[in-house]
């Protein structure tokens, strides 16, 4: 159970395997009350569920200053084969989503 007095910080990496869509956090239950996107090796795509367009080069980092469910962010490689890595961090506000406005 997360205490509503000590934030907990939410870390997750994922490597691409494959070129095609992919999340790094499977959960869609975590809500994070900010977020960082770091891409640790290779450039890759960033999107929803339905397209990654925007490109986040290598060693560039992604802030998401409003809530955010790391569920709907998609990436996918840059380049075919590549293999990129994604780190997301950030404080979980909450593991129940109960709707609103959640920024993508």
């Amino acid at each position: 159970m997360l205490s509503p007095f000590i934030p907990s910080f939410f870390i997750k990496s994922y490597t691409a395997t494959s070129d095609g869509a992919f999340r790094v956090v499977d959960d869609p239950q975590i809500i994070l009350g900010s977020c960082e996107v770091d891409v640790q090796t290779n450039p890759a795509y960033l999107g929803n569920s339905m397209e990654q367009t925007e490109a986040i080069l290598t060693g560039a980092k992604k802030w998401f200053e409003t809530p955010v469910r790391p569920f709907d962010l998609m990436f996918k490689n840059y380049t075919a084969g590549s293999n990129t890595k994604i780190v997301i961090t950030g404080v979980i506000l909450n593991t129940q989503y109960s709707g609103g406005n959640i920024h993508l």
